[in-house]
């Protein structure tokens, strides 16, 4: 038992029973319509069928097997009114509200309230004392233990309420710097390409300017009509990255250019967030240094493990270029949004020598 009883054998409050356990039911189907969830109904039915069995142990060694039940089922319920009530009424109408003393006046009026039909059906001198003080009492502490219970669970679920609130606060804020940043690099890549075009109409290579237009149209129809939100085929990340390569080899020395994958991979089985890859393709290009320096270089690496993604990233670059740009922030924070900590990230700089090291588990 929670509060030490006496051993008293009666029979007259059985006619009680019947109602106790209906509320009970009612209680457990209301708690169940008002969570929707399977997940907390299990936890309410583990902690009752706890303190059922607690209860039970006690009045098994004091009484028949009939009346032990009876008796658990009883207590049981009354516990019940006192959790549920506080947690769906009491706090809700008051505590939430701030009104502090309010919420302390309704909790001694519940108690009160639960006491007096407790008394007079005769109860507390079967579940309790002989002597009314000591039955007051012993019901009292019962009593706040499950208010105190209901309470913190309430206060758990409030905690979990608002961090889960934060994370979505901050979900939405890092997507929508995502969304901002890509705003940014289209027209900016956009911009860059019309004037590899325009150069080569200027140069009378009409056939390359044509050849260039209808890559750069594939590129940024993958930009522009891929959902960022959902991942797409590595294969397909793949691809426009060979389009990007093709479609920088009119003003870089693409000789210098190496794209190592290993295909004994089938890429279409494996998915990722789009323009990963291709930004740090995109990168490299846009800070390397091939196209004046005669033994600069750019090389990519493409590899799955397992279910392990890895790509490394290696490139010369001039002095003067020492800014990262935006397209490194894109990916660190589309890294951070949808892989969380499943991906590793590094990034050296050192004797002109710019190198990048992602892995990803896939299977997250």
């Amino acid at each position: 038992m929670l509060i030490t009883r006496n051993k008293i054998h009666q029979s007259q409050y059985f006619g009680t029973e019947k109602l106790f356990l209906i509320l009970l039911l009612y209680l457990v189907i209301n708690n169940f319509t008002f969570y929707r969830t399977m997940k907390r109904f299990i936890y309410h039915i583990l902690f009752w069928i706890f303190i059922f069995l607690f209860i039970l142990d006690y009045f098994v060694h004091e009484y028949n097997t009939i009346d032990a039940l009876n008796l658990t089922i009883t207590e049981c319920t009354i516990y019940a009114i006192i959790s549920y009530t506080n947690l769906h009424f009491l706090i809700n109408r008051f505590l939430v509200k701030k009104k502090l003393w309010l919420y302390g006046i309704s909790i001694l009026v519940f108690l009160f309230i639960l006491f007096i039909p407790y008394h007079y059906l005769g109860l507390g001198k079967i579940l309790l004392y002989d002597k009314e003080i000591e039955t007051f009492v012993s019901f009292s502490l019962n009593y706040i233990m499950f208010i105190l219970i209901s309470f913190l669970y309430w206060y758990v679920l409030l905690y979990q309420k608002e961090k889960h609130k934060t994370l979505e606060l901050e979900n939405t804020k890092l997507q929508s710097e995502i969304t901002i940043l890509k705003s940014q690099i289209n027209p900016h890549f956009l911009f860059n390409s019309l004037n590899n075009i325009y150069s080569l109409t200027l140069n009378k290579k009409s056939e390359e300017a044509l050849k260039t237009i209808e890559i750069l149209s594939k590129i940024l129809r993958y930009f522009i009509y891929t959902d960022t939100n959902k991942p797409t085929s590595i294969q397909n990340e793949i691809e426009i990255i060979k389009q990007y390569i093709t479609f920088n080899s009119i003003k870089k020395n693409t000789e210098r250019v190496t794209l190592n994958i290993n295909n004994t991979v089938d890429y279409n089985k494996y998915e990722i967030i789009p323009h990963i890859l291709i930004t740090i393709i995109e990168n490299g290009f846009k800070h390397s240094d091939i196209a004046n320096n005669k033994d600069g270089f750019l090389n990519f690496n493409i590899n799955i493990i397992e279910t392990t993604l890895y790509i490394n990233s290696r490139n010369t670059f001039s002095p003067k270029e020492t800014k990262p740009g935006i397209g490194m922030t894109i990916i660190k924070k589309q890294l951070d949004y949808f892989y969380k900590d499943n991906y590793t990230l590094s990034i050296n700089d050192e004797n002109f020598q710019y190198s990048l090291a992602l892995t990803i588990n896939l299977t997250k």
